[in-house]
């Protein structure tokens, strides 16, 4: 027995004891055993289980059923798997055999080994000996546990990113459309909850996907909300903006601003920019933002200006031009936008645009043809929406001057349709806008310098007179005078009705509007355009040389050395490069490097393209916003409404929008968690 002792006495060794001596390092014998813990590895175990001292140990009665004891000291022998895990996993709590776990065996005669074989507190430590024993290391299976968890994070990660893809592209289908998104009742027992949910119910029937979201998902997580639907227009209007600052980093631009009022009675500013587009190899113009202005004068114009500009990061500098109406608070020299923006920017563009009260020329159309109808002129008012006097005296106007405004407004629109339509276009530049205001010009000379247009256009107003029952006055025959008459009213005298609307009214009309072409396109604009075409002719001179390279910022002599260049290049013929775009075209085909080559020339087609000719990007903008602000919905946020007026305006860039980062933009929209991991 001795011998047995000593060859087990290191067995101690494998289990931790409850204490130790003081400034000692080695166990006490005669401590206890600590009963809770092992201190055994799997390597450690095997060899003790491996080695003869355990096999000679095994029950002889059922050497098959791993029963080895061992003697700790002396005469007591303990059951090694309720030894070591007894406590383990805490099913035998309350029910351990101390005999052969605590306090050891030391009478042979009243050993129950038999009993305590089949006993279920045996029977769960030798079940977590066998798996401490063939199960892997808890290290290697918390860390798998890990994985597993984080695995399955990742894959509903993904899913609730799906659900985000579907949430986004219905959020992008009503924007583009221009729709409400929210109904009168969004209850679920409502048949009209709006259009958003109605959609995101429709498709849940067809898609698994969001049909499992919506049925098994929490309730308070469905991302169906008025909240998180403004959100989600938010972020869309957000990614919009961070793809236009991207595409006009570093670049020259136009600003075109524009005000009006909506049906909540909000002043409203409209802006737009143009650019040069590198990849479209032509000018893009795209809205930025609708701005409210508490006031309309000078100063908080210029300040919704100056921020949009400024959160755009935008320099000064880069401004090439500024296009604005002809109201004084904008056109003004002294106080006006302008005036304030040539303080920070000299070197800008100005253009001012200002039908028949806003126009000389069409006012002027007007009050000739009313004059030859004889009919007693009223100034035509807009329509008050508070005093009915004025509503009254509008109306007026409007019943008395019937006749003239219908023969003046068709004849406005026949003759200066193409050109309209034509300038109307956001691709134009100053020099395709000449082109056509002086082709109308020629067709206005042309138009004057011919008889039979005239008879023609009389006829028409004669018709258009019977058809609504007008009486046209006879011509009162007078006397000649003996004196000399220098009035040009009555020094000559006329045959017939039909001569006296020729002198007095055609030939009057047709040369103020002529006269007003000549003023209106005669500003500081012209200079440049004229120095743009030469330049594409091949036809430049020393001072348009000088010019070009002040107002655009070339290098004088890179530039004259470009040009001489140019006009030697066999690959480039007159016939074929006519005007701008073409050039643009031709310095730009890829895989040419014309543009590097070329460089200077590329620069001043680029930023005089730039440079905005109409203001109709802006206008257009206005039809959307009465679109969208509904007298349903009139009382929308301002930031909801500017968000969903990108949308539904830069329809292109809404519908190539880049869900994830619309989803990542999302994600830290607000200072808070979502709900659903994304």
């Amino acid at each position: 027995m001795a011998a047995k002792n000593k060859r087990l006495k290191t067995l101690h060794d494998f289990f931790m004891p409850k204490k130790t001596k003081k400034n000692s390092g080695d166990n006490d014998p005669d401590d206890p055993v600590s009963l809770a813990h092992c201190s055994l590895t799997v390597e450690e175990f095997e060899k003790i289980t491996e080695s003869n001292t355990v096999h000679e140990l095994l029950d002889p009665d059922d050497p098959a059923n791993l029963l080895p004891v061992f003697y700790v000291k002396l005469d007591r022998a303990f059951c090694f798997s309720c030894r070591m895990f007894t406590n383990s996993s805490g099913i035998n709590a309350g029910y351990t055999d101390s005999a052969y776990s605590k306090v050891g065996l030391n009478n042979w005669k009243l050993a129950t080994t038999k009993a305590h074989q089949t006993s279920n507190t045996h029977l769960n430590s030798v079940t977590s000996l066998t798996n401490f024993l063939h199960l892997k290391p808890i290290d290697t299976v918390l860390d798998e546990k890990r994985e597993l968890i984080h695995s399955q994070k990742e894959q509903q990660r993904l899913k609730n990113r799906q659900i985000m893809q579907r949430l986004i592209d219905i959020t992008l289908c009503i924007g583009i459309g221009g729709r409400s998104f929210r109904g009168k009742n969004e209850k679920e027992s409502s048949y009209n909850k709006g259009l958003f949910k109605d959609i995101v119910t429709l498709l849940a029937k067809y898609d698994p996907l969001l049909k499992s979201h919506l049925e098994l998902g929490p309730k308070n997580a469905t991302y169906c909300s008025n909240i998180i639907q403004n959100d989600l227009i938010i972020s869309i209007s957000q990614v919009l903006k961070n793809q236009l600052k991207h595409k006009i980093e570093n670049k020259k631009i136009s600003i075109i601003a524009d005000e009006t009022s909506d049906l909540g009675h909000h002043e409203q500013l409209s802006i737009v920019l143009r650019y040069f587009d590198d990849e479209k190899k032509c000018p893009v113009e795209q809205f930025v933002g609708m701005k409210r202005i508490m006031s309309t004068d000078s100063q908080n114009i210029f300040n919704a200006i100056s921020d949009v500009i400024n959160d755009f990061g935008i320099k000064w500098k880069s401004v090439l031009s500024m296009w604005f109406d002809g109201a004084a608070t904008m056109s003004g020299s002294v106080n006006g936008v302008q005036a304030k923006f040539k303080k920070e920017n000299d070197k800008a563009f100005f253009l001012i645009y200002s039908f028949i009260e806003g126009c000389r020329t069409r006012h002027g159309i007007l009050e000739t043809i009313a004059n030859s109808l004889n009919l007693k002129l009223k100034t035509l008012k807009s329509v008050s929406t508070t005093r009915w006097a004025c509503r009254a005296e509008a109306v007026s106007a409007i019943k008395e001057n019937y006749t003239a405004l219908l023969v003046a407004i068709k004849e406005i629109s026949d003759r200066t349709n193409f050109k309209s339509k034509s300038s109307q276009s956001s691709n134009i530049n100053l020099l395709t806008a000449v082109e056509l205001v002086t082709s109308l010009k020629q067709s206005l000379i042309s138009l004057r310098n011919t008889e039979k247009e005239f008879q023609d256009i009389f006829k028409k107003t004669v018709q258009m007179c019977n058809d609504n029952d007008i009486l046209i006055p006879d011509l009162k025959r007078r006397r000649v005078s003996y004196k000399i008459d220098k009035s040009h009213k009555t020094q000559h005298i006329m045959k017939n009705k039909e001569e006296e609307m020729k002198i007095s009214v055609f030939f009057p009309m047709l040369d103020r509007m002529i006269s007003d072409i000549e003023i209106k396109f005669n500003q500081e604009t012209i200079n440049m355009i004229k120095c743009v075409a030469r330049l594409i002719k091949q036809e430049v001179t020393n001072d348009d040389l000088i010019n070009l390279s002040n107002i655009f910022g070339v290098d004088f002599n890179d530039l004259d050395a470009e040009i001489r260049l140019l006009k030697s290049n066999c690959s480039i013929s007159k016939d074929n490069i006519n005007t701008c775009d073409d050039l643009i075209k031709w310095l730009a085909d890829y895989g040419t490097g014309r543009d590097i080559i070329f460089q200077n020339i590329f620069i001043i087609l680029k930023e005089f393209v730039t440079i905005s000719v109409t203001s109709c990007s802006c206008e257009r903008t206005f039809s959307e916003l009465n679109f969208i602000k509904t007298k349903l919905k009139s009382t929308i946020q301002q930031d909801r409404l500017d968000a969903l007026l990108k949308i539904s305006i830069e329809q292109g860039s809404a519908y190539n929008i880049n869900i994830d980062d619309v989803i990542e933009h999302f994600k830290i929209l607000k200072p808070i968690n979502r709900r659903m991991e994304l």
